[in-house]
């Protein structure tokens, strides 16, 4: 893996527990407890748990990749310029409405989660979703801060197609300190 020979020498900790996502931590203080996060049902979400020890306090890290607009249930690739007539229209309406719901139950699990541990925490990654969504406003109900609107300047895209806007985020519990 590209991506591992180029990150291993500066970050010598790293989880990589599941070969399957490639969805991997990457630090210089040990990787603890790496787990994939469950919904209440027992399917799994696009969140990633682990943990790291600094200075005593443990620090609770979960990447995320949710549920995508851009994929039917069957994981067809899908995009607004593949409609070709109504109910082309009418097909990813619906997909976008569906993962719209998943997203709510994956962050639904991921808030659970933080409730229970109640450490400090970092949520990070592609939530495919924007400000003001149910659940970016589940997250911010939850206790955590933005760090784009923290720390910011400008509007932050992350996606430029087909409109400029931001998907992917990291967010906070008020018990750490913004940097930059």
């Amino acid at each position: 893996m590209v991506l591992d020979s180029l990150l291993k020498d500066d970050f010598k900790y790293s989880n990589k527990t599941d070969e399957k996502y490639f969805q991997y931590f990457y630090g210089k203080v040990p990787i603890i407890n790496s787990r994939r996060l469950y919904d209440k049902e027992g399917n799994e979400t696009g969140v990633y748990a682990c943990s790291i020890v600094m200075c005593r306090d443990t620090i609770d890290l979960y990447g995320c990749h949710l549920a995508s607009n851009n994929y039917s249930p069957s994981q067809d690739r899908i995009s607004p310029d593949s409609i070709q007539n109504g109910t082309g229209l009418i097909t990813y309406l619906h997909i976008i409405i569906s993962a719209g719901e998943r997203r709510t139950i994956e962050v639904e699990s991921l808030v659970h989660e933080i409730n229970i541990s109640q450490r400090q925490t970092i949520v990070m990654g592609d939530l495919n979703d924007v400000n003001y969504s149910k659940p970016l406003r589940l997250l911010e109900s939850s206790g955590l801060k933005d760090a784009w609107w923290e720390g910011g300047v400008g509007y932050g895209a992350t996606i430029k197609y087909p409109l400029p806007y931001r998907i992917d985020h990291i967010v906070y519990t008020n018990g750490l300190k913004l940097k930059k």
